[in-house]
């Protein structure tokens, strides 16, 4: 492991010496505070790291249709763990059942390197009645790339965006999988455990916050994994 100091907030980034596939240097980085540390190392293409068909297959995703399987992934720092992120959504008209162990954490092994598979955190914790996003992932990473979204002035510093990604490069500027299926369950007294939390487009807002039944499949919803590396294959 490696430290990096993150200019102007005194807060030390701790960086894996191996990143994986893509850019190895920050290109962005922001404190928050000294327990949430974010970065960007930019876009790694499908061909460096794994297609979405490929993907599904291997963490076992049932159901849905698959979309933009060869759309690439965004590599961030995100609390001293290295993500890689979807860039849009691998399939739609799935229902969270259907996403398996994939959703809340399974080992894949691909290439050189061994990564937790699972979804995109949409708030900051689990079965939250107040659905609190500000600090979440989605709010962090993802606004933070996005270019035509003012919601993300708050996530990075001074306001300077990661990337100049589009709501359609993105996959979030239609009806089609614009809402990503999320690790939490929601919060609903009357059927405990049985919503998941999706984050994405709703009324002009990229910051919108909504739940899907486990059994549900709608278009709109869509599945957008992320990669969370462990570390080298053995």
């Amino acid at each position: 492991m490696i430290e990096m100091m993150i200019t102007g907030s005194k807060a030390k980034a701790v960086i894996p010496s191996d990143t994986g596939p893509g850019g190895k240097d920050l290109l962005f980085q922001y404190a928050r505070n000294s327990t949430q540390l974010a970065g960007y190392f930019g876009r790694v293409p499908a061909s460096s790291l794994i297609t979405g068909t490929d993907l599904s297959t291997l963490g076992g995703v049932v159901g849905g249709t698959d979309i933009n399987a060869e759309k690439g992934w965004l590599k961030f720092l995100c609390d001293g763990k290295i993500l890689f992120v979807a860039q849009a959504c691998y399939k739609q008209n799935i229902r969270p059942s259907g996403i398996g162990a994939a959703m809340t954490g399974k080992q894949v092994t691909i290439g050189e390197h061994v990564y937790t598979l699972r979804s995109i955190r949409g708030t900051v914790i689990d079965n939250d009645p107040n659905k609190t996003v500000i600090g979440s992932e989605w709010n962090r990473l993802i606004h933070s790339v996005l270019a035509n979204s003012a919601e993300s002035q708050v996530e990075v510093d001074n306001g300077v965006k990661w990337d100049n990604l589009s709501s359609a490069d993105i996959g979030l500027d239609s009806n089609i999988a614009s809402q990503t299926i999320c690790w939490e369950t929601s919060y609903y007294t009357s059927n405990p455990g049985n919503y998941r939390i999706t984050r994405g487009t709703s009324y002009g807002s990229y910051s919108a916050i909504s739940q899907l039944y486990n059994q549900t499949a709608e278009t709109r919803s869509g599945w957008r994994p992320v990669l969370e590396l462990i570390g080298p294959a053995t």
